[in-house]
């Protein structure tokens, strides 16, 4: 166990067994998919850059290296 959690700090459920994940895939699509605000806020905090300009710093650090 590191720093990251995936229940803690994870961007969705974690499941035991494959039922329970059917089951919660199940509930998501009956929620019209939408994320609920604990693993929203988890992402938003986590992908902080949104300019679609991911591919050009990937390439730029690379290239640095």
């Amino acid at each position: 166990e590191g720093y990251f959690s995936y229940h803690r700090d994870g961007f969705g459920g974690v499941f035991e067994s494959g039922r329970d994940v059917i089951m919660e895939i199940e509930a998501i699509a009956r929620n019209n998919f939408r994320l609920s605000d604990t693993y929203l806020q988890r992402i938003n905090k986590c992908f902080t850059i949104r300019d679609d300009n991911n591919c050009q710093r990937i390439f730029d650090a690379i290239s640095e290296l």
